[in-house]
């Protein structure tokens, strides 16, 4: 993932913003959905998973590589990618790897850019980004 960022920080914005489209599209379509099974399709069933899982960790770490390849800067596929991150945070829906990648790169998101141009970067956000990725980084409350 760390290469990945170097490469996404040389490539030309558009060209992120093409491929964090396709991302995105990948990551909503392969959080974890629970189903009852059969025993006699327990095989193709195992296949199909691990196709899901491979595609949640490469949409996960690609959509992380591309936040964290802009720091102290909120392109306009910023939102987005960090909206669908989200959703692999919690443990019914992705493996702790991925839920790990998850939240260090919205940790290091909001390191880099909840300082001093909080109120520029927010305007990106859409109010339901801004729920996804404050459920991320922000600690639950004990009496909520």
């Amino acid at each position: 993932m760390s290469a990945l960022t170097g490469i996404l920080a040389s490539t030309p914005t558009k060209n992120v913003e093409a491929m964090v489209e396709k991302y995105v599209i990948k990551a909503n379509n392969s959080v974890i959905k629970k189903k009852k099974v059969k025993a006699e399709l327990k095989g193709e069933v195992l296949e199909k998973e691990f196709k899901r899982a491979t595609k949640q960790q490469t949409s996960v770490y690609f959509l992380s590589a591309a936040v964290l390849s802009r720091p102290y800067e909120t392109p306009g596929y910023v939102p987005k990618a960090l909206a669908a991150l989200s959703k692999h945070s919690y443990e019914r829906s992705a493996p702790f790897t991925v839920r790990e990648a998850v939240k260090l790169c919205c940790r290091e998101y909001k390191r880099t850019h909840m300082t001093d141009n909080w109120e520029l970067h927010k305007q990106q956000f859409t109010e339901d980004q801004l729920d996804a990725f404050s459920n991320v980084v922000s600690t639950p409350h004990y009496y909520a």
